[in-house]
């Protein structure tokens, strides 16, 4: 190979290198914080009712939803309706059923 040429191709690997990883993260700045979370027991669907709407999870799905204050109401199929009090600044609660099985998470978080 020509030296000129394989210097070249050496000059912009490095180039492209150092672009990579001076370049911002996807999704910019804003990350989601983990503020605490819950474990309550299901086995059927769960229904969480926010000020952002209305959700049911089933096992093995994870889902998520805006909430406008820290307070969460939850109910599964055969059980009485329940509240989950997020700490302040909660704007999204997780409902977490990835795992399967009766138990699932109610994970409290910050965006």
């Amino acid at each position: 190979m020509v030296p000129g040429v394989k210097l070249s191709i050496r000059a912009l690997f490095l180039l492209s290198c150092t672009l990579l990883f001076h370049l911002p993260p996807a999704g910019g700045a804003s990350a989601q914080q983990y503020l605490g979370n819950e474990r309550q027991k299901c086995t059927g669907a769960v229904t969480v009712t926010a000020s952002g709407g209305t959700l049911t999870v089933r096992p093995f799905e994870s889902r998520s939803v805006d909430i406008g204050n820290t307070k969460v109401s939850w109910q599964c199929q055969d059980q009485q309706a329940s509240d989950t009090q997020c700490p302040q600044n909660t704007n999204k609660v997780l409902i977490d059923r990835s795992q399967g099985g009766s138990t699932f998470s109610i994970i409290c978080l910050h965006d």
